[in-house]
């Protein structure tokens, strides 16, 4: 799946609240995908500022691969 925001709507929560989302749907039992188990795969250069910014909220590490 991909993750797009407008320009316009940008830096207004909306991604976060997309991943976020995607978390809620990804286990068919109800619960949480835990933040560490998230990947992001070639992001473009506002989804590495996304990945950072939202692992750090969680408090999860980021790891670079490539």
């Amino acid at each position: 799946h991909q993750i797009w925001v407008a320009a316009a709507a940008r830096r207004q929560g909306f991604a976060t609240r997309l991943i976020d989302a995607g978390r809620a749907a990804a286990l068919s039992d109800g619960s949480l995908l835990p933040a560490a188990l998230l990947a992001f795969s070639q992001p473009t250069r506002s989804g590495m500022a996304l990945a950072r910014a939202w692992a750090a909220r969680q408090g999860v590490p980021l790891l670079l691969v490539g």
